[in-house]
């Protein structure tokens, strides 16, 4: 979902506290996992003079060295922000085993909640340490938060959210741009009327990729980061070619890869809709993991699975490569009438994440189950002054999907 949204998407909003990680017995498909790549080839070439710089295109960046995070499994010296090509991560990350992810040698899947304001994009002000630390020390042990870290408000926002989530033993997926240009300064759609094209073909390789080249090192050896997010939502608010997305993703994960090997890439992809082939826009071996977002109530007349779900399913079996709900959402509130009661939405997406973390598709046929999923969206605060009646898709404190979310055991 994109900022602000009104209409069908009424504008984000906040939330109360929680999410849930599980770590299962290992008993999904797959077999160990594949070295992860160093992203090197024609896209991206490492420059063995230039130490710590890669040239994408004709456009040189240089990668800020990558210190040990708050949560560093082996506290090793600060990297040079290349790691170690070809090899396995350490213990303690999450990594993917054909379609699951794996935490620890075991099959780890997750819900959880979207809250992209942390760093300061919902509203222009980043969470405060005590209501980060309140959202944190509320979550059961490994719970996933997906959240902005674009550039737009530097890397203190972002460093401080992920020592507050290492603190609570938490995971944060980490979404590196955003495709509508809202609080993405490296993007090139002042309007946050969608990338423009040019965008997608070469324009990603200037200033996205600098960033890339800063904040991923920072975070290399963190196993509090679960995963990095290539963009929100590419390519769905402009119409771009398959084969161009299929690049830009390629090229924009092997950028993460070479100062990163240890992490998990996401795409951050939304909608089958977006793309002509959506298996193969996500089919570089630097896409460890699929996406797709699910507004199914608003886009889907009201159904509990969407058929994205069904697609993105299909994608991951043919691809062997774990897939998540990074977005699912249904507009609510306590009087709200128009949409569904606070205790409805709690029961419909439960459903849903019952259905999607047991590989349930719309009809009932079962096949490769979610990773995981996340609800859309989780502030601190109302700070837009929504009333009560108003049905809106975010989350404030005392909101009972916090308490089911909490108490939530994988099917």
């Amino acid at each position: 979902m994109t900022f602000h949204r009104q209409d069908s998407f009424r504008a984000q909003v906040s939330l109360g506290t929680l999410i849930t990680g599980v770590v299962l017995s290992s008993c999904g498909s797959g077999g160990p996992a594949a070295p992860l790549s160093d992203g090197g080839g024609a896209i991206l070439d490492a420059q063995s003079s230039a130490g710590d710089s890669w040239t994408v295109g004709d456009a040189a960046t240089t990668a800020t060295e990558g210190g040990d995070g708050p949560n560093d499994p082996d506290g090793g010296e600060a990297g040079n922000g290349q790691g170690d090509a070809g090899s396995a991560p350490p213990g303690g990350f999450i990594t993917a085993s054909g379609t699951n992810l794996m935490l620890n040698g075991e099959t780890f899947q997750f819900i959880g909640f979207d809250a992209y304001g942390m760093t300061g994009c919902f509203n222009g002000t980043a969470w405060t340490t005590a209501q980060l630390d309140a959202y944190f020390s509320g979550l059961p042990a490994n719970g996933m938060t997906r959240i902005w870290a674009t550039q737009s408000y530097g890397t203190a926002a972002i460093a401080t959210v992920v020592a507050q989530a290492a603190k609570y033993e938490q995971h944060v997926l980490l979404v590196l741009g955003n495709d509508d240009g809202n609080c993405d300064s490296t993007t090139t759609d002042p309007n946050q009327t969608g990338e423009p094209l040019s965008f997608y073909e070469t324009g990603w390789q200037a200033g996205y990729v600098t960033w890339v080249n800063t904040i991923v090192p920072m975070f290399k050896n963190d196993t509090t980061v679960g995963m990095w997010e290539v963009a929100n939502e590419p390519g769905h608010a402009t119409s771009v070619p398959e084969a161009t997305l299929k690049a830009y993703l390629a090229g924009a994960a092997a950028a993460i890869k070479a100062v990163d090997p240890n992490h998990l890439v996401e795409s951050g992809v939304n909608d089958p809709q977006d793309v002509t082939n959506y298996q193969d826009a996500q089919s570089s071996p630097d896409i460890d993991v699929l996406s797709f977002h699910d507004y199914a109530w608003d886009y889907e007349n009201k159904a509990v699975e969407s058929g994205n779900f069904t697609v993105a399913q299909a994608a991951s079996g043919a691809l062997g490569k774990p897939f998540i709900a990074g977005e699912a959402g249904v507009e609510s509130g306590p009087t709200c009438t128009a949409d569904l009661t606070e205790s409805q939405r709690v029961t419909y997406l439960q459903t849903k994440a019952n259905d999607y973390l047991a590989g349930i598709a719309p009809g009932g046929s079962t096949g490769v189950r979610a990773a995981g999923i996340m609800f859309w969206e989780y502030e601190p605060v109302n700070t837009y002054g929504w009333t009560t009646d108003e049905c809106i898709y975010d989350f404030f404190a005392g909101d009972p999907l916090i308490a089911m979310v909490q108490n939530y055991t994988v099917p």
